[in-house]
């Protein structure tokens, strides 16, 4: 089976790719407690339940906030930051935020150690999709909603890139 979609320019032959139904789907979001990660969140489980998708939250901790304070900062083989490494209070909110998905068996929360654009470019190397939340902040000037990691994240990434608005009504959603 497959399925296509129209590029920009109105050229079907460049948008077209063939879809393995029995494939894994992987979406990577990006997760703080910020409102629009949570948006964010919500909108990739949505999709990942449709799709039939494993979801792997990252949340980026800047080091040496929400760590230990003591001892160095242990990595796992793949790179990743070991969980128990993590202040309680700090992951225990970060995990509260991840329930708030009802995450579904196979969805995973995963705990990184770095620069959050760059962070979230290696985590999704491996994905079929990335989403992120827009920025917190008002837009700049330009009326752009997209903050760094965002910017960061679209010219860099390999797969394609969801960036999710803060939701005017939650409940609407």
């Amino acid at each position: 089976m497959s399925a296509s979609t129209v590029s920009p320019r109105g050229d079907r032959r460049l948008a077209l790719r063939p879809i393995d139904r029995g494939e894994l789907r992987r979406i990577v979001v990006g997760l703080d407690d910020t409102p629009t990660a949570r948006a964010a969140l919500r909108w990739a489980a949505r999709q990942a339940r449709i799709t039939g998708a494993a979801v792997r939250a990252v949340h980026v901790i800047d080091w040496p906030i929400g760590v230990e304070a003591f001892g160095s900062v242990e990595v796992d083989e793949d790179g990743h930051l070991l969980e128990e490494k993590i202040s309680g209070p700090y992951r225990r909110g970060i995990r509260r935020v991840f329930e708030e998905a009802a995450p579904e068996p196979g969805w995973h929360l995963q705990f990184a150690e770095g620069e959050t654009g760059p962070v979230l470019i290696a985590e999704a190397a491996d994905a079929d999709l990335l989403v992120i939340g827009t920025r917190t902040t008002p837009p700049d000037w330009t009326g752009d909603v997209a903050g760094p990691v965002a910017h960061h994240c679209l010219s860099r990434t390999t797969c394609p890139v969801v960036t999710v608005p803060l939701e005017r009504d939650p409940e609407r959603q």
